[in-house]
């Protein structure tokens, strides 16, 4: 078990959240339209952008929480681990 896997787990996770539910919350409202094809997406890019912070944040402070050292570490692997996983597939 590692601290600083489940602390950027935890991040992603969040960050995934946060994007989800604004986007969610977007369409529901009625900014997003199903029949502007393109701004769905091009919304979720830009919240999943915005998120990156929350991401870093979350990790840094979940990676603290179990005394690991080098949170700097820890938000770099948030950075580049799930992006870099996706874009392998």
């Amino acid at each position: 078990f590692s601290p600083l896997l489940l602390a950027v787990c935890c991040g992603t996770g969040s960050q995934l959240l946060i994007t989800a539910v604004m986007t969610m919350l977007l369409s529901v409202i009625g900014v997003l339209s199903p029949a502007n094809r393109g701004s769905l997406l091009t919304s979720l890019l830009f919240f999943y952008a915005l998120n990156g912070s929350v991401a870093g944040y979350v990790t840094a402070r979940f990676y603290k929480t179990f005394k690991g050292e080098g949170w700097q570490k820890a938000t770099a692997c948030t950075a580049f681990g799930f992006p870099g996983f996706a874009f392998s597939l």
